[in-house]
C-alpha cells in the first residue's frame, strides 16, 4: 500500500486515529523504559547481577504495562483486517472503561479532574464513533453494516476484560 495524497484525503481519519495510538505507544514505551531505568538507578545493589535486577524490575513493577497493553491496537494498526479493527477498538474501550473505573470507586470533588476525565472520555467515545463510520469499518476494513454491533460487542469485552484483569493484578 503506497500512502499518496490522493489515500490521506480519503482516508484521513483512521491515519489521525492509527498516528495518535502510534504516539501513545512511542510516549508510553519510552516513559516506562525511562522509570524502570530510573527505579534501577536508584536501588541499585552491588551484590545483584545487574540484568537481573533490571528485569527483575521490569517485570515486577507496572512501568511497562500501558506499552504493552498499548500492543494490542499497535497490531491492530499493522493489519487492515476485521480482527485489527477489533483489537484497535478493544483498546477505546478499554480506555473508557479504564477512565469511569475508579470514578465507581470513590467519590469525586474535585472539579478540575471530574471535567478532564469528561473531555477524555467524549474525545474517546469520538475515537469510537470514528470507528464505527462506514468510510472506516467498511472500506478499510471490510465490516459490513450488519456485522458492526457483534464486532462491537466482542471489542468491547476484551476491554473490558483488559481493565478488570489489571485491577484483580493491581490488588
Amino acid at each position: 500500500m503506497r500512502i499518496t495524497a490522493a489515500y490521506l484525503q480519503e482516508h484521513y481519519l483512521i491515519v489521525f486515529i492509527k498516528l495518535s495510538i502510534v504516539c501513545l505507544f512511542s510516549y508510553a514505551l519510552i516513559s516506562g523504559i525511562s522509570n524502570v531505568i530510573d527505579h534501577f538507578n536508584m536501588g541499585i545493589d552491588s551484590t545483584a547481577n545487574p540484568l537481573e535486577e533490571y528485569f527483575y524490575i521490569a517485570t515486577h513493577y507496572y512501568y511497562l504495562s500501558a506499552a504493552f497493553i498499548l500492543l494490542l491496537p499497535m497490531v491492530g494498526i499493522c493489519t487492515n483486517t476485521k480482527v485489527g479493527w477489533i483489537l484497535i477498538q478493544s483498546y477505546f474501550y478499554f480506555l473508557i472503561t479504564n477512565l469511569v473505573f475508579p470514578f465507581t470507586q470513590t467519590e469525586v470533588t474535585d472539579v478540575s479532574l471530574s471535567s478532564l476525565h469528561s473531555i477524555a472520555f467524549f474525545l474517546i467515545l469520538l475515537s469510537i464513533i470514528l470507528m464505527n463510520k462506514k468510510s472506516i469499518n467498511n472500506l478499510v476494513y471490510g465490516i459490513k453494516k450488519s456485522e458492526l454491533i457483534p464486532k462491537n460487542t466482542i471489542a468491547s469485552v476484551i476491554g473490558i476484560s483488559i481493565t478488570i484483569l489489571l485491577a484483580i493484578l493491581k490488588r
